[in-house]
């Protein structure tokens, strides 16, 4: 008979409602952990020449769903730079046997808007000109700002280790 005597419109409605809240807010929860933006940026390999500063990098959206990103920047010792957007030849090898050149291979800057999918990664490089003399010695890390089309820029502190020859 207690069973019953619990079982009252109001504690039904009462305890339906907090089913339906618990609901919402899981599923509000589960909407933005799929969508938030979440990346993550790696610097491989850089240059710092007279011409500017050449980056090979690797970026990994971790989101859930896609991205397009719209520019890179690097900021050193208070100074944004923006890499070229469209493609530049940064890099050039030639494979020689005797006189004869047996391959040739040129490498161009990535192009804009570069698109991420969901969970996917894209590498490549980067080129931000700029007159290296402003910065000497060579910076051993940099703020780097990627803009994309999901919210605020977001930018993170990367080393600068490893020289690309």
């Amino acid at each position: 008979m207690e069973l019953f005597e619990w079982l009252t419109k109001d504690n039904v409605t009462f305890v339906l409602s907090i089913i339906s809240f618990i609901g919402t807010a899981s599923g509000w929860g589960y909407f933005w952990l799929t969508t938030h933006k979440k990346l993550s940026m790696k610097i491989s390999d850089y240059n710092w020449n007279s011409k500017g500063l050449l980056v090979y990098f690797q970026i990994t959206n971790h989101s859930r769903i896609p991205i397009a990103i719209n520019d890179i920047s690097v900021i050193i010792d208070q100074h944004e730079f923006h890499c070229a957007e469209i493609p530049t030849k940064v890099l050039e090898t030639t494979r020689r046997i005797g006189k004869e050149v047996i391959s040739r291979n040129e490498f161009f800057s990535v192009a804009f808007p570069l698109n991420l999918s969901a969970l996917c990664g894209a590498h490549g490089y980067l080129y931000f000109r700029f007159e290296p003399e402003m910065f000497q010695p060579a910076p051993s890390k940099a703020y780097f700002v990627v803009r994309t089309n999901r919210g605020k820029a977001w930018k993170t502190l990367l080393p600068l280790e490893k020289v690309l020859h």
